[in-house]
């Protein structure tokens, strides 16, 4: 019997926190974070960012939704939603690790320093395990279960890569708020 395949999401988003205005600022690029979720309505989703709502730092592994936090509190925020189809035992195995990593939440943490390398396009000579910004976060997970292959390393990945990497297809663009009524709606 063939195996059937599963579909992973991508959000891109620029939402309305200090360090999404920073990094658009000196990008210029319509999105500055992404999150992969397992299911289309993007309630449950996972990327690096900060832990609690009204305080920059402590920042690391969080779950999101589009439903709640930073994310809704604007709903004219600019996203995009793209898919992309795996095999099911990549599906499983990427949910697994999600969990796994939820699980395991506080010992990930934002990568500042990361972040910044990647503006000023350093590969960083040295890992830190552990370590990661949204965009090298859902790339490297991607990768590491061979469900993309990335044009560039994933320390130099931003979020508005995704709209030019190969496999992935857009199934949404305009305003949080929009997205939001689909969902809904279905």
């Amino acid at each position: 019997m063939a195996e059937e395949n599963k579909k992973i999401y991508i959000l891109l988003i620029r939402t309305q926190s200090i360090v999404s205005k920073i990094i658009y600022k000196l990008t210029k690029e319509r999105y500055t974070h992404a999150c992969i979720a397992m299911q289309a309505d993007c309630r449950n989703m996972y990327s690096f960012g900060r832990r609690y709502q009204r305080f920059l730092l402590p920042a690391g592994f969080v779950s999101e939704s589009i439903e709640k936090g930073l994310i809704i509190k604007h709903k004219n925020t600019p996203c995009a939603l793209f898919e992309l189809e795996v095999s099911e035992d990549t599906y499983m195995d990427i949910k697994f690790r999600l969990m796994e990593m939820y699980r395991e939440r506080w010992r990930f943490h934002y990568s500042l320093v990361g972040l910044i390398l990647c503006y000023f396009k350093y590969l960083p000579k040295i890992k830190r395990p552990g370590y990661y910004f949204c965009s090298q976060f859902v790339v490297n997970l991607l990768e590491s279960h061979n469900a993309i292959k990335p044009f560039k390393p994933a320390a130099l990945y931003h979020p508005n890569d995704f709209t030019r990497q190969e496999g992935l297809y857009k199934c949404y663009e305009g305003t949080v708020g929009g997205l939001v009524e689909i969902i809904n709606a279905a």
